[in-house]
């Protein structure tokens, strides 16, 4: 009669005890307003919250979700929404002044501005990532294509709903904008800060330069 230890031999032995465990880690969560498993206001929040108190680790952690809706989607909803409230708070003045010549055209003027907001926005975004891809490959900082300058933009356009905060609104607004993109672009091209902020400060600085360049040949020519 066969022993405790010749049981345990038996060729199906094995498939009764499962596949192994694998080694594998896994998979890395979704961005919270990527995930279709979150309502889309607790994914709005969960991902302000994170960028707001880690935007690096925000990177890190989550992995990219399929496409560039979501990313697009979210920058689009928060820097609209700063830029709508800062537009009626500036406009809320000139349109209650009685005194105010042309107050239809005024309000017109705002109705539209407010109607074409998103899509200036989306304008943006889609244009500044264009611009930093060029000089992102320049610098040979660009692994992850245009997809991850583009969504690393969009998420760092959500910076711009501080704008209508009083006095520090703008400036919050570019410090914190400017530390969200620097750390998507770092993280998902997986390239070194000191190429990633060469190709965000040399072409500004060269364009600059240039023009200056421009406008004192052009009055030394009429002088």
């Amino acid at each position: 009669m066969p022993g405790r230890s010749g049981c345990l031999e038996h060729p199906l032995a094995p498939l009764a005890l499962g596949p192994p465990p694998s080694d594998q880690p896994p998979p890395k969560p979704l961005a919270p307003f990527e995930d279709p498993d979150l309502s889309w206001g607790r994914g709005l929040g969960l991902t302000f919250k994170a960028l707001l108190l880690s935007p690096r680790d925000f990177f890190g952690r989550f992995r990219p979700g399929p496409g560039l809706a979501g990313p697009l989607m979210f920058g689009l909803t928060a820097a609209s929404t700063g830029l709508m409230i800062s537009f009626c708070l500036g406009a809320a003045g000139w349109l209650g002044d009685p005194y105010a010549s042309g107050r239809l055209i005024r309000l017109a003027a705002a109705t539209a501005g407010l109607i074409l907001t998103p899509l200036a926005v989306l304008g943006l975004i889609l244009v500044q990532a264009l611009w930093l891809q060029v000089w992102l490959i320049a610098f040979r900082a660009a692994s992850a294509g245009l997809a991850g300058t583009m969504r690393a933009v969009s998420y760092a356009a959500a910076s711009l709903v501080v704008l209508p905060l009083p006095v520090v609104g703008s400036l919050l607004a570019l410090v914190w904008g400017l530390v969200i993109l620097l750390s998507g672009l770092t993280r998902l091209h997986r390239a070194g800060l000191g190429r990633v902020a060469a190709a965000l400060v040399v072409p500004p600085l060269a364009l600059a330069a240039a023009s200056l360049l421009l406008v004192r040949l052009g009055l030394e020519l009429l002088g």
